[in-house]
């Protein structure tokens, strides 16, 4: 079957690229014809060429305001091009990049996919999405000869706050119209029954179908160097708390640290001034952190997700602003909640106490999940 996936850019996200990578390879397992359907965030000033920033830039100094850089398309390529190697290699086939909703609509005309998977990650996140329309697949609304169905879809958080009223009965018209639905979180299963009547499916994300053997070896013979250092911290939004704990940690562990991140943070001033500091290490460079690390700590749902995948001990910083609810139903489903770490109240007197992870316990529980999402999956494209 030629399946289109929809799901977030593939830009910087190590997560949203993994589980991009891992979806397309498991549908590519049972037998199908997969493609990304690459549909990105509109052109804006973001995009804008140096000689019409030249031109803004002479106007704000005739009025005499402060002279602005903006981020030039060739600053996004120099930022993005060791992720955008793993892109290119390992997330193919792929449509081109479709920046409307018309662009869109023509793709998939041309195209004549036979089944649509919107997933995985936080595709039913408005904020997140360039279209949330587009992620309950209302392009195809009128076509009843294509299967429709979502796969570990998030919304994120546990409420539907970012969206209208006009949105939410607009989402809920076309999500009657999929032939399955599945999402990544449990809160997730609440809100599709509550704001949309429908059932939902609680499957886990794509990266958790794949074993740690198949990352290993898809690593294998890419030149990545070890990393020197026992701690890899994964950190999305750093500030002084989590920095001061991380120390705290890495000192009572008596170990080193080492992290996969740009070394700079990303704003204006850095890219303009110390661009060769902002560029994402690899992908390969950020799935060997894992494999070579003797402890994780981190604050991102994925940094969990492949620490369970290497078993490997970690400590989780939840980050309400990115949403709370991801994490926490992926801690809850494999009954590692105490791996949270509360940074407000954090006593490293009592780091010591915590029981180590049963990881024959969860590996099982993996191994159960596994089985019933490929069914989902299975069920609803042959049925």
């Amino acid at each position: 079957m030629k399946i289109g996936i929809l799901t977030q850019p593939l830009h910087n996200n190590y997560g949203g690229l993994m589980q991009a990578y891992a979806l397309q390879t498991v549908l590519r397992q049972l037998g199908h014809n997969t493609y990304i359907v690459q549909r990105e965030y509109p052109k804006t000033p973001f995009s804008r060429t140096l000689w019409e920033i030249h031109i803004l830039n002479i106007a704000r100094f005739i009025l005499r305001k402060k002279l602005l850089y903006h981020v030039t398309e060739n600053d996004l390529r120099t930022i993005r091009k060791n992720t955008q190697q793993f892109v290119d290699k390992e997330i193919n086939p792929k449509t081109e990049k479709l920046y409307t909703d018309n662009e869109l609509k023509k793709c998939v005309d041309r195209e004549q996919f036979e089944a649509y998977v919107v997933g995985s990650d936080q595709v039913w996140r408005k904020a997140y999405s360039p279209n949330i329309g587009n992620y309950y697949l209302d392009f195809c609304e009128n076509n009843d000869k294509v299967k429709k169905l979502s796969y570990a879809a998030s919304f994120g958080t546990d409420r539907l706050d970012d969206y209208t009223p006009e949105e939410v009965e607009r989402c809920k018209t076309l999500v009657q119209l999929f032939d399955g639905i599945s999402v990544r979180e449990s809160s997730g299963v609440e809100i599709v029954k509550s704001e949309f009547g429908k059932e939902a499916t609680h499957v886990l994300d794509p990266t958790l179908l794949l074993e740690k053997e198949h990352y290993q070896k898809l690593i294998e013979g890419k030149n990545v160097k070890n990393n020197e250092g026992k701690i890899f911290y994964y950190i999305l939004d750093r500030n002084v708390n989590t920095t001061d704990t991380i120390e705290l940690i890495v000192k009572e562990e008596g170990n080193t640290s080492f992290t996969i991140s740009p070394e700079l943070p990303l704003n204006d001033d850095n890219i303009k001034n110390n661009i060769d500091k902002c560029i994402y290490p690899g992908v390969y460079e950020w799935i060997k952190a894992f494999d070579d690390a003797k402890t994780v700590i981190t604050d991102s749902f994925h940094g969990c997700v492949f620490s369970i995948i290497f078993n490997k001990p970690f400590w989780v910083f939840v980050n309400n602003s990115r949403g709370s609810a991801r994490i926490e139903s992926l801690l809850g489903m494999f009954g590692l909640e105490d791996r949270i770490i509360n940074i407000h109240d954090f006593d490293i007197d009592k780091f010591g106490n915590y029981q180590p992870i049963d990881w024959k316990r969860v590996n099982y529980i993996k191994k159960n999940k596994q089985k019933e999402s490929v069914e989902f999956l299975t069920k609803v494209l042959v049925k």
